[in-house]
């Protein structure tokens, strides 16, 4: 997961692909930091993992959710959800 400006510049690597678990395919922004969801294929098990990347102190946190085949992340502004 990355940020980059508007015109193209300052490319920040916020969660790097190896890190953490799995690699990173959607996310949403919300008021709590940036949530995502990561995905792997383990033996042809699909393993789902729930992140939040917290932008004041430039970390993440990560979770398995056990036995979900499927997670999409989506629209919450106040990331009251999670």
């Amino acid at each position: 997961m990355w940020s980059v400006r508007i015109d193209g510049t300052d490319e920040r690597v916020l969660r790097p692909r190896g890190e953490g678990h799995s690699a990173i395919c959607h996310n949403v922004i919300t008021e709590r930091g940036i949530f995502y969801e990561a995905n792997n294929d383990a033996k042809g098990q699909r393993e789902v993992w729930i992140g939040r990347y917290d932008l004041t102190d430039d970390s993440f946190i990560e979770s398995r959710l056990p036995g979900v085949g499927y997670v999409h992340t989506g629209r919450g502004r106040a990331g009251q959800l999670l």
